[in-house]
């Protein structure tokens, strides 16, 4: 008996890991490039200037961590097959 065999009808086993494109490997990549500068910058200026609370640090900081995050979750996104 295969583990599909035990599934409860209508139910169908996981497709195993997930394989994106490569097209939207590069994507992800970059935007995960884009979270990791806005991390860095953040304690790159915190150890530098001493300063952990600047409304500017925060906007440049929540903008490309914000990009980041938002572009990887889009690139990962695997929507309906066109035909369903």
């Amino acid at each position: 008996m295969s583990k599909a065999d035990s599934l409860p009808a209508g139910s169908r086993a996981p497709a195993g890991p997930r394989r994106l494109p490569a097209a939207r490997q590069v994507g992800f990549s970059l935007f995960l490039v884009l979270l990791l500068l806005g991390l860095a910058f953040y304690l790159w200026w915190g150890l530098d200037y001493g300063g952990w609370f600047d409304n500017g640090v925060y906007a440049v900081t929540i903008t490309l961590v914000g990009f980041g995050l938002a572009g990887m979750r889009l690139t990962s996104f695997r929507g309906q097959p066109s035909g369903a």
